[in-house]
Formats: C-alpha cells, sequence, structure tokens
C-alpha cells in the first residue's frame, strides 16, 4: 500500500498536502519516550528528587512538582467520569501526530456514510480485535482531521477506555485530551444523555491476551453489554474491523495461564510483547473499516432474547463486514474466529 492511499477521503485538490512519515530512528525514540520515558520520568522523577540534597534544593523542586499534579489532578479529577472527558484538539492534530500515523500508514474508511450527530442520530461502534496495546485506538481521537472527521463529519464521540489508563500521569492526560472516558456502564450512560456517540472495545483485556500475529480473533459470544446498551437507548450499532491490528507486535505466551487468571480476577492485562525495535511496533498498514449501520429500536427495558437476536444480528454484520473487506487490505485467506 503506497502513501497516496493513507487516508479516506482526501482526494480534494484544495486540502493540504499530507505530513511525510517520520524516518524509522525518530519512530523509535518517540515510541518508547511517550510510552516509557515520559510516564515513567514524570511519576519517578519528583520521588526521586526527595532524596536527594543540593544547592539547588532538589527537595523543593521535588514537592513543587508533586503538589501542582496534585493540583491539576484535584481540578481535572471528574474528568474521565463526566461523560464528557477534556478533548483537545489543537493538541491531538498536531503534525507530529500526523506524521507518526503516516509511517504505517493509518487509515479510516467508512462504507457507508452516516447522519451526524446534528440530526438527532446516536452510535455505538463495536471495535475490532483489541489487539496486543490496542494502538488502533489511534484512528478515533487523534488527527481527528485526517481520520475521524473525513469518515464520519459531524459525528461527536467519546472511547470508553480501561479505569487503569486514567492512573497513569501523562498517559491519563494523553488519553483524556484525545476523546477518552472511563469505560464504565454509569460513565457510557452519561455519555449518551449528553448526545454523544460511543466507540468501544467489547472483546476487552480477555481478547487482548488472546492476540496472536497472522491470526484474526475476536472474543464476542458472550459479550452482549453494549448491545443492551444500544437497545435501552436506541443507539444505531456500527461494526468496525481493524486490518492489521493483531500483527503490530508478537505477543508472547509466556505464562499465559497465570496472566489470564489475573485478567479474570483483577482486570488487569499483563502483556509480555515485542515490536519491531523494542516497543516499536511492526510497520503494517492499519486499516479501520466501518460496516453499515445496524438501526436499533429503542426498548427500555429489553428481554433477553431481543438482546440475543440484536446481538445475533450485530456478529453476523461483522463477519459480512471482515469477508467483503479482507481481500482488499491484504488478507485475502484469512478467516474470522468468533470466540
Amino acid at each position: 500500500m503506497t502513501n497516496s492511499h493513507i487516508i479516506s477521503k482526501m482526494t480534494d485538490s484544495t486540502e493540504p498536502p499530507l505530513p511525510q512519515p517520520l524516518p524509522t530512528a525518530v519512530m523509535v525514540i518517540i515510541f518508547h519516550l511517550l510510552y516509557l520515558g515520559l510516564p515513567l520520568g514524570f511519576t519517578l522523577g519528583p520521588i526521586y528528587l526527595l532524596f536527594q540534597k543540593g544547592w539547588w534544593c532538589p527537595r523543593v523542586v521535588g514537592s513543587a512538582w508533586i503538589g501542582t499534579y496534585l493540583l491539576w489532578f484535584s481540578l481535572t479529577r471528574h474528568s474521565e467520569t463526566d461523560g464528557k472527558g477534556r478533548p483537545w484538539p489543537a493538541f491531538e492534530n498536531l503534525r507530529l501526530f500526523r506524521r507518526i500515523f503516516q509511517w504505517f500508514p493509518l487509515r479510516l474508511v467508512a462504507t457507508k456514510s452516516l447522519p451526524s450527530t446534528h440530526q438527532q442520530e446516536q452510535y455505538i461502534f463495536g471495535v475490532h480485535p483489541h489487539g496486543t496495546l490496542a494502538f488502533g485506538r489511534a484512528l478515533f481521537g487523534w488527527a481527528t482531521k485526517d481520520l475521524w472527521d473525513q469518515s464520519f463529519p459531524g459525528i461527536d464521540f467519546r472511547v470508553l477506555t480501561a479505569t487503569a489508563a486514567f492512573r497513569v500521569p501523562i498517559i491519563r492526560e494523553m488519553w483524556l485530551w484525545s476523546y477518552c472516558i472511563d469505560a464504565s456502564k454509569p460513565v457510557a450512560v452519561r455519555a449518551l444523555q449528553e448526545g454523544t456517540s460511543l466507540l468501544l472495545y467489547p472483546g476487552g483485556i480477555k481478547e487482548q491476551l488472546m492476540t496472536e500475529r497472522g491470526k484474526h480473533t475476536v472474543y464476542l459470544k458472550n459479550r452482549k453489554g453494549f448491545i443492551k446498551l444500544a437497545l435501552q437507548h436506541g443507539c444505531t450499532l456500527v461494526p468496525i474491523y481493524i486490518f492489521g491490528e493483531s500483527d503490530l507486535y508478537h505477543h508472547w505466551s509466556i505464562a499465559l495461564g497465570f496472566r489470564q487468571w489475573i485478567a479474570n480476577h483483577w482486570s488487569a492485562a499483563i502483556m509480555i510483547l515485542s515490536g519491531s525495535l523494542g516497543l516499536l511496533p511492526y510497520r503494517v498498514p492499519i486499516t479501520g473499516v466501518s460496516g453499515p449501520p445496524i438501526t436499533v429500536k429503542q426498548i427500555e427495558h429489553p428481554s433477553q432474547k431481543e438482546i440475543d437476536d440484536l446481538h445475533d444480528t450485530y456478529v453476523k454484520a461483522l463477519v459480512d463486514l471482515f469477508d467483503s473487506q479482507k481481500a482488499t487490505y491484504g488478507y485475502k485467506n484469512a478467516m474470522l474466529e468468533i470466540l
């Protein structure tokens, strides 16, 4: 796939050219800085300073550092649970991020246009698969001018994200600024009441731990909470499959049974993985493709049969989407496994 095919619906000659991808060496530095350097440095840096002595008063610096963040956290502590989050378009649309995503490249394709939320439409987008680190989430909330706004113009959205992500400084802020909110039912309901659409990963951490390069596995048979939510609020369901997500990292099976036990009992996924260079993923094109919308009639108290029937319809729509698009995006002989 060439760079000329990176972003869907970007053919208007009046639009500025897409930025060039960053060199691989720069990508290595940026990935490790964003995922390890900044979060660890910001968390451990002030603690280290508290135990130092010197003419420049490191303890004062460390205390001020911690105090400033605690003040910021107290002022924004409800941001992940109020259903609104703290989106910052100027941040997530920085040219740096656009160039990072060109390296793969990332692409978002809507096979059917959707009415905007201004027309009183609300959607629940189911995203599959989760992948080792859900890197495809970059399609939803980052570089929105190039990605989301081109495929789903006028649709306001929030991404339901694991609570643990909001417990790590820097990661918390980046996720809040890129349209994420806490993945709990009360928060989801709050967002829907605000008139916002939702994106969620039905497979969750169980699907995350199932990730294998070269395989397309979706954990969905017993995931019906989002179906019930769609029925209760009358939200249109839209399946999205991300081609390339499963191939970004090699997920090692070391102590997998133990890690699955931790996931079942503590709702935490411990991933043992490797990329092309450390945390840098393999250079695989990532393409998120949405299927035709599934209209849902609002039922305040849906029966189990109504939930099951809509779930069956959704699963079939996801399989049809995968089978109809897999050859286009380089997976002609792939099979989708629903667990």
